[in-house]
């Protein structure tokens, strides 16, 4: 019975909200009669076109360049209703007939505070959103303002170099190349480029204490604060005036010693360093030491004058003079240990005798003659061992040369030693087929008193013996005065 109760109440309240809600119903429906009429003033409302997503500038030489979007330099660019590129500043208007991602603003030649008001336009002419950037050009007043380092004149020869030791560049500019022109004293137009800032300007064909004007146009960029380099490269017009020099720098000096470099001008020694009037005669003197001789003249680098032992030049630029000297070529040649004999000569077959001074290219041929008994054990040249043991060698004389030969026993052979007993006097051996000569040289007031053959007296008083070797032989000379 409770139940059934519980479900009519449930009925009566369902019943009561549905009649509350048909009521709102009534009153919402007569309420929206005027709504249309109230919204139609608002029927096409603008819809402004998008704006740029980016705004950044930098600053070049009479202009400025603008990037407007974070996409880059590409164009055109597609941003929705947005049809042109407007760009306002002073009295100014610019209209672009596309949207485009960057802009350059040229002819800014006021050294201002430029503000640059940017946006974009739709076709029926709405606006978006205005950006404002504000910029200053580089404009004139900088670029005369802008100072290029003194240079150093440095004289070279007959001309001279004007360069930046520590270069153009500087806080204020960076340098990339200039362009110089001048008259020489031929009225000659001298011109070029220098590319290296350190290379400069090279001077020639100048007389000496001619005053000179150089057009120079250095093509740099401008830095800005000291960090912010300009978009554009520009040119500085800066004439350089010189004056070529009146006197020249003189050095001289001697290249591995052995001997003596000498400058006179006007009769009167000066040192080397000295700056010499131009035009005034300048004598050098080569005066090598005992056994030397001029070998070579350099002269600013070249070679001049043979093997002559003066120079004298006429000074019209500067001059830097070495002088060499090398030792006088004399051919020495000897035996070591006797046992042997050595001769020489020349291409011409004339004989050669040692300590002879023989010009550098000569041909000379030695020849070695052993004792019986013996052979070439060994040749030198200036004490490096040459020529094995050939009987022959021939040099081309390039220097001095000392020539030595050495013989050694060959087993098989008789061993013939001589000698003099008591001094007095010489003995000198020769050699003819298989017989040995003696020769004996008695001082002045003294002859040859006896001879001995392995203790034996042989050839009485001669002064000549000649014997053949039938074994070891020991063969000595004893001279005694004369009565």
């Amino acid at each position: 019975m409770s139940n059934i109760i519980e479900n009519q109440k449930s009925k009566i309240e369902n019943q009561k909200w549905l009649t509350v809600l048909l009521a709102l119903v009534v009153v919402l429906a007569s309420s929206c009669e005027g709504m249309f009429d109230i919204m139609e003033p608002f029927a096409g409302e603008v819809v402004y076109p998008a704006k740029f997503d980016t705004i950044s500038g930098q600053v070049g030489y009479n202009r400025v360049e603008i990037d407007l979007s974070k996409m880059g330099r590409d164009e055109p660019m597609m941003m929705g209703k947005a049809k042109k590129t407007i760009i306002e500043y002073d009295n100014e208007r610019i209209v672009i007939e596309e949207v485009r991602s960057w802009v350059e603003i040229r002819d800014l030649e006021q050294p201002k505070l430029y503000r640059f008001k940017i946006y974009t336009e739709d076709q029926f002419g709405n606006g978006s959103v205005p950006q404002i950037i504000a910029l200053i050009p580089y404009t004139i007043g900088e670029k005369n303002m802008l100072e290029v380092p003194t240079p150093r004149v440095i004289y070279e020869g007959a001309g001279a170099n004007i360069v930046w030791p520590t270069g153009i560049s500087s806080v204020m500019l960076d340098f990339h190349e200039l362009e110089y022109s001048y008259r020489d004293r031929n009225n000659n137009l001298q011109e070029g480029t220098v590319i290296d800032e350190r290379e400069g300007i090279p001077i020639v064909n100048v007389a000496p204490g001619a005053e000179l004007e150089i057009q120079v146009k250095h093509w740099v960029t401008p830095i800005r604060n000291e960090t912010t380099r300009i978009l554009d490269i520009v040119d500085i017009d800066r004439p350089l005036f010189f004056r070529m020099a009146t006197d020249f720098l003189v050095t001289f000096s001697v290249e591995g010693d052995n001997g003596e470099l000498i400058a006179r001008e006007g009769g009167v020694d000066f040192p080397s360093g000295s700056h010499i009037d131009a035009g005034r005669a300048v004598t050098f003197v080569a005066v090598p030491d005992q056994g030397y001789r001029v070998k070579e003249w350099i002269v600013n680098g070249q070679v001049v004058n043979g093997s002559n032992t003066s120079y004298t030049v006429s000074l019209s630029e500067i001059h830097n003079v070495t002088v060499e000297f090398e030792e006088i070529p004399r051919i020495t040649f000897s035996v070591v240990n006797a046992n042997g004999t050595i001769e020489a000569e020349d291409e011409d077959e004339t004989p050669i005798s040692s300590g002879s001074i023989i010009e550098r290219g000569t041909s000379i041929l030695f020849t070695a003659t052993p004792a019986p008994g013996y052979r070439v054990k060994e040749w030198k040249n200036n004490g490096q061992t040459v020529n094995a043991t050939n009987e022959e060698y021939e040099i081309v004389v390039s220097a001095a040369h000392e020539i030595t030969v050495e013989f050694e026993l060959i087993s098989t052979a008789p061993v013939v030693n001589f000698s003099v007993i008591g001094g007095n006097g010489t003995l000198a051996i020769s050699f003819t087929g298989n017989s040995i000569t003696l020769f004996a040289t008695p001082d002045i007031g003294y002859r040859v008193k006896e001879w001995l053959n392995n203790d034996q007296e042989v050839n009485g008083t001669n002064e000549e013996y000649t014997f053949v070797p039938d074994g070891n032989h020991v063969v000595t000379v004893e001279f005694e005065l004369e009565d």
